[in-house]
């Protein structure tokens, strides 16, 4: 079995964070909100992964892409990715207007205390909450 690695994004529009919510029945995640981005192509650099699946999944482009942190998951009974590597990055807002994609519906910025909300009624996939939570946003 391969080594699955991916790249998201905290997305920044003024003090609002980008969240979409996931439509891939097979996640973990499904139908939660979840910080954009996806799995990277063989020989795709990892920003330029990044940005093609934020445009693939909020149709928009984004800035001043850095490198937040980068986590690693190993979990053997977990078929979709038993072993993956999440490269996180921050990035700004820089233009598009947002509209969902294939594994994204209804991509739209969000307010601290809205995502807060969305964390209390368990609306926010566990991966996007850990990113939130370690970049000290929540």
């Amino acid at each position: 079995m391969d080594i699955k690695v991916a790249c998201h994004s905290v997305i920044k529009k003024g003090n609002k964070i980008l969240l979409g919510l996931r439509n891939k029945p097979a996640s973990e995640s499904h139908g939660k909100y979840y910080t954009v981005g996806g799995g990277l192509e063989f020989m795709e650099k990892r920003e330029d992964g990044l940005k093609r699946e934020v445009r693939e999944e909020a149709n928009i482009q984004i800035k001043n892409i850095k490198l937040f942190k980068i986590y690693e998951n190993i979990r053997p009974n977990y078929t979709l990715c038993p072993h993956g590597i999440l490269f996180v990055y921050t990035a700004i807002y820089d233009s598009g207007e947002l509209k969902g994609g294939d594994d994204c519906m209804g991509p739209q910025f969000y307010s601290i205390e809205e995502i807060k909300q969305f964390i209390a009624e368990d609306k926010v996939g566990r991966f996007a909450k850990q990113i939130l939570e370690d970049m000290g946003e929540i």
